[in-house]
């Protein structure tokens, strides 16, 4: 049993607040907003945080704690969202299904997003649809560009000019190009062109020769050449230095007179003598020399003549990619040639000169070395005359290998645009696959809730069994879905009438499970059952709340089911119903309390049975006071009337202002306006106080007792 209940820095509870019992049975009381759903809530959840310097004591573990509040009605009493009007009850099935609501919202969520992903994925594989028409658009131009035509590279596409995906995959499994080769698409189809017009081999071209070429390296050209010294003119051309001058001369003179003219001076002083001494000079050995040039000079330039012309070396085609270098070497060589030729004429001319000859055999032998580079590839073609098939078949590979590295940049582009792009699409699968897993586990869940939902068909029975007793019979509980455990509310033929129910009666069909509740029994084995009841009757009207008080009565007061019982309530009316008439009897086994709120300060405190009236004197007490608040006072006003004339006399509260009386009179217009407004427990009043003047406020009350003819009534009630 619950001996002492301690509220401390918690909500309105700013300061230490003691419930101290040693009594079955506690009403407490307070008007709302002084802390009593604090305390019930607290009983609700001990162990939440903000309850850590609140105690209770003497709860012994063999005893339960079961509290009718708000959060029981959230708890048990769950209305689907889903399904207006449909609803479950218990702790257990309400939470089962709220966890299923959870679980179908996910499910919902995650079925979105997969059909989102689903659309994500349908895009990116029209985008790949479309970079793969595009790449096999680009690559199929290969074909029209090199097929047709000479149908030179037309065997090349053998296998794949009608399909631009076979073409495409050809190119993407060609090897790539070895960047030491070096050709092109042009030179390859050179050489297919050879291979494929010619099926004999080719004439390797001779090598250059130039015979005179041994003329080059006589002695004779770095040799002076004089005359004999013993001559008697000898010392006169040394003198002279200029025995070819002479020589030369000696041609131009006439030698039939004995005197002959010089054909220097031009004068007859040439003697017959001085001729012959001359002649002698120029002797023998002198002569064969030059007969020597003479001879070096007319072979070398028969050489010359005689070396064949640059064409017959660069009109062969295998020459073509060497015609420039070939050229270069034989204008090289002929230049050479004829710079010797221009010497050994000048040494034919002046016999004592010194002349150089430049040898030509490193040119003719650079010539030949790359007549031998032309050789070599006539030999090569001759090899591939010899194996024409194979050869066909390298450059064909080498065709598509050109090629590969042509498109290299466009191929790497379309991989790496199709990288990110199956980047997306396997990112899409993935979501979908963790989606679908998270769908298969809360199907899972929902599954395993069901299985733990409770059959609750009895609680139900009794529920409608009860409302019968306490004279509702215009609707009752019925099963919306066995699996599920889900009910509705039917009145008469109507279905799921939930939302047409006053708030009154969906908290009685509330505060009627919680009964079933409490007569249940606790699965940790628990035996004796502490029953925490806060506000049960708010929002109920009078009639209900007659049936609910005389519930609790014989539920809870009037037997021993229960080790220990709480209600707090904000209505004196209430309040008084709950007490025991007999008050001696009453002090052994009921004690009362009120909550006040003073300073914004809850503060509980112990209540006599005397201080006990209901909530109808309370009202006219108030009204009585003229230095009471304007809406206080207002509101009771208008308590009073529903009070007495909906509940006691059973009349429309609207009609009784219809009264010519009170319509007419601009004075009670404010009065009016107040009392006609919906019911203060649907929803807060807005009440100006400037409009409120007591006088006549309370002329207009009166008037209202006076006009339905219970003044006397009124007059009673303000002694």
């Amino acid at each position: 049993m619950i001996n002492k209940i301690r509220m401390n820095k918690v909500a309105s509870y700013k300061k230490e607040a003691i419930l101290e019992t040693d009594k079955k049975i506690n009403l407490i009381y307070g008007l709302n907003g002084t802390g009593k759903s604090t305390i019930s809530d607290y009983l609700y959840s001990p162990t939440e945080s903000c309850y850590g310097d609140c105690t209770i004591e003497g709860l012994e573990s063999t005893e339960e704690i079961l509290v009718y509040n708000q959060h029981f009605v959230g708890d048990y009493f769950y209305e689907r969202d889903s399904i207006p009007g449909v609803f479950t009850m218990s702790k257990t099935n309400s939470m089962a299904q709220k966890a299923m609501e959870q679980s179908e919202a996910i499910i919902k969520l995650v079925s979105k997003i997969v059909v989102e992903e689903e659309h994500k994925k349908q895009s990116i594989t029209k985008c790949l649809e479309k970079l793969k028409d595009n790449i096999l658009d680009e690559v199929w131009m290969i074909r029209r560009k090199y097929t047709g035509g000479d149908h030179v590279l037309e065997y090349c596409f053998e296998g794949v000019k009608k399909s631009k995906l076979a073409l495409y995959h050809h190119l993407i499994e060609t090897t790539a190009l070895n960047d030491d080769l070096d050709t092109t698409i042009s030179e390859l189809k050179r050489q297919i062109e050879q291979l494929q017009g010619e099926d004999h081999t080719c004439e390797h071209i001779p090598e250059l020769e130039f015979p005179a070429g041994v003329y080059e390296t006589s002695e004779i050209f770095s040799k002076v050449i004089v005359g004999n010294k013993d001559s008697s003119v000898a010392k006169v051309i040394d003198k002279l230095q200029n025995s070819d001058w002479v020589s030369a001369g000696m041609a131009y003179i006439d030698t039939s007179e004995d005197e002959s003219l010089c054909p220097f001076c031009q004068e007859k002083t040439l003697t017959k003598t001085l001729i012959d001494s001359i002649r002698q000079y120029f002797d023998e050995t002198y002569q064969e020399d030059l007969d020597v040039i003479g001879e070096l000079y007319r072979g070398y330039k028969e050489g010359y003549e005689q070396l064949p012309r640059l064409d017959v070396y660069t009109k062969d085609p295998f020459a073509k990619p060497y015609e420039a270098e070939l050229k270069a070497i034989y204008m090289k060589l002929v230049r050479v040639v004829r710079d010797n030729i221009y010497q050994i004429k000048r040494k034919q001319n002046s016999p004592g000169t010194v002349v150089t000859i430049e040898a030509t055999d490193l040119i003719i032998r650079e010539f030949n070395d790359c007549l031998g580079k032309i050789n070599q590839d006539i030999y090569k073609y001759n090899e591939k005359i010899r194996n024409k098939k194979e050869e066909l078949e390298k450059l064909k590979n080498k065709f598509w290998q050109v090629l590969q590295r042509e498109y290299d940049s466009t191929l790497r582009e379309y991989e790496k645009c199709k990288e990110e792009e199956n980047e997306k699409y396997q990112t899409c699968e993935k979501r979908i696959k963790a989606c679908l897993r998270q769908k298969e586990e809360e199907l899972e869940k929902i599954k395993r809730y069901k299985a733990q939902m409770s059959n609750i068909s009895e609680a139900v029975e009794n529920i409608n069994n009860t409302l019968l007793e306490i004279g509702i019979d215009s609707f009752k509980i019925e099963k919306y879905s066995e699996e599920n455990a889900l009910y509705q509310l039917v009145r008469g033929e109507e279905e799921n009438i939930f939302e047409s129910l006053s708030e009154g009666e969906k908290m009685v069909i509330s505060f009627l499970y919680f009964l079933e509740v409490c007569k249940g029994v606790n699965a940790t084995g628990k035996t004796n059952k502490i029953i925490i009841i806060d506000d049960p009757i708010s929002s109920l009207s009078h009639v209900f709340i007659f049936n609910i008080g005389r519930l609790i009565r014989n539920e809870f007061l009037q037997t021993e089911k229960y080790e220990q019982v709480f209600i707090l309530t904000h209505s004196l009316y209430f309040f008084y119903e709950l007490t025991n008439l007999n008050h001696e009897q009453s002090r052994e086994i009921q004690k009362l309390f009120r909550i006040k709120k003073t300073g914004g300060t809850s503060q509980i405190g112990e209540m006599s049975y005397e201080e006990v009236q209901n909530d109808y004197h309370s009202y006219w007490s108030i009204i009585k006071d003229k230095d009471s608040p304007p809406a206080l006072i207002a509101n009771c006003m208008r308590n009073i009337i529903e009070y007495f004339f909906d509940f006691v006399e059973k009349q429309d509260f609207k009609s009784i202002f219809n009264s010519k009386e009170l319509k007419d009179s601009n004075k009670y217009q404010s009065f009016n306006r107040y009392m006609n407004r919906e019911s203060p427990s649907k929803g807060q009043i807005i009440f100006d106080a400037k409009e409120f003047d007591y006088e006549s406020y309370m002329e207009a009350f009166q008037l209202v007792f006076e006009v339905k003819g219970y003044e006397k009534h009124f007059k009673q009630m303000m002694k």
